[in-house]
């Protein structure tokens, strides 16, 4: 309870080095600090790398005063964690998401779609593709789509290393959306039209439509904001 901000951020760090006794102090004063204690210990927290810890902290993805800095916090370290971390993690995010309780949440559904996308992972675009469906709330959808570019452009980064990197391609994509050029609109659906036209003679009767169909589908959305990031997204496929 030291009043010196620094000093109280030393003590928690030393204790995040401890045993588990430790943790579960911190897990407690996680529950019941004051917000600017329970924001720096959750850095802390996230550098455990458990399965139990994940949980935790993924419970508060929906949280007023810390879901941001949890999501943040996640991001930051996923880069610093070993594979088999990495698909611990990716694993307890899928579980939170298929938890009929959790996804009430839209704000933590949301979060957490934003963090599955730096997986990079195309197995996970029929979960993405679902939480971008009309029923779902708002934010949901455009991170849903939002993750599904991420997911597009990792894919082609790693095909072609001159293609953006996703901060570029997010960047790009913003002065696109306040371009709203129609022509250009116009084109990125003829050409998914085209791909998915080639994809359904090539495949014929295939129980999974071409991605570019889902999202042709939702570029003529009711909702302008799911449109726009629809046809942001096409624009990944092509």
């Amino acid at each position: 309870d030291h009043q010196d901000e620094r000093v109280r951020e030393k003590v928690l760090e030393l204790l995040a080095l401890q045993d588990e006794r430790a943790i579960t102090a911190l897990n407690a004063e996680l529950e019941n600090g004051p917000t600017s204690r329970r924001r720096a210990i959750v850095p802390l927290l996230v550098r455990q790398h458990q399965k139990e810890t994940f949980d935790r902290l993924l419970e508060l993805l929906g949280d007023s005063d810390l879901g941001e800095v949890v999501l943040h916090a996640l991001r930051s370290e996923r880069e610093r964690m070993k594979p088999a971390e990495q698909r611990q993690l990716q694993t307890r995010l899928v579980a939170h998401l298929n938890n009929p309780t959790w996804t009430t949440d839209a704000n933590a559904v949301a979060r957490a779609l934003r963090l599955l996308g730096d997986f990079g992972d195309s197995e996970l675009m029929a979960p993405l593709l679902s939480c971008a469906e009309p029923q779902r709330a708002l934010p949901v959808r455009l991170a849903a789509l939002a993750a599904i570019r991420r997911v597009l452009n990792i894919a082609r980064r790693h095909n072609d290393p001159s293609h953006d990197t996703p901060s570029e391609a997010s960047a790009k994509s913003g002065r696109r959306t306040k371009e709203a050029d129609p022509a250009r609109t116009a084109s990125t659906k003829d050409a998914a039209r085209s791909k998915t036209a080639a994809h359904n003679k090539n495949n014929g009767q295939s129980k999974t439509p071409a991605i570019s169909a889902v999202l042709l589908g939702y570029a003529d959305d009711a909702d302008p904001m799911v449109a726009r990031a629809a046809v942001e997204t096409l624009r990944e496929v092509a």
